[in-house]
C-alpha cells in the first residue's frame, strides 16, 4: 500500500514538474476581472491550432518524447522503472 501511494505521488510530482505554465503566458491578463479578464484570456489563447483526436498518436513524437527518444505514455509510464509494454 505504502509502495503504491509513492508510485502516485512521484507519477503526479513528475507531472506538475514537467506541465508548467510558460513565464509571462498570463500577463497580459495581470489585474483584470469580469468582462476584460474574459476578452484577456480569450485574446491569450485566440491564435492556437487545433489539432484533431484522431491525429493525437502523430503529435505525440514532437509534444510527448522523452530524453531517451522514446514517446511518453501518461497512462502507462512507470517512473524510475521499466513500462509494461
Amino acid at each position: 500500500m505504502k509502495r503504491a501511494f509513492l508510485i502516485i505521488l512521484l507519477v503526479l510530482q513528475s507531472i506538475i514538474v514537467t506541465a508548467q505554465i510558460p513565464t509571462g503566458y498570463y500577463n497580459n491578463a495581470n489585474n483584470f476581472t469580469g468582462t476584460a479578464l474574459r476578452q484577456a484570456l480569450h485574446d491569450i489563447i485566440d491564435n492556437h491550432t487545433v489539432k484533431s483526436y484522431s491525429s493525437l498518436y502523430t503529435h505525440f513524437a514532437t509534444t510527448d518524447i522523452k530524453n531517451n527518444g522514446l514517446i511518453w505514455d501518461i497512462y502507462s509510464d512507470n517512473p524510475g522503472g521499466t513500462p509494461p509494454y
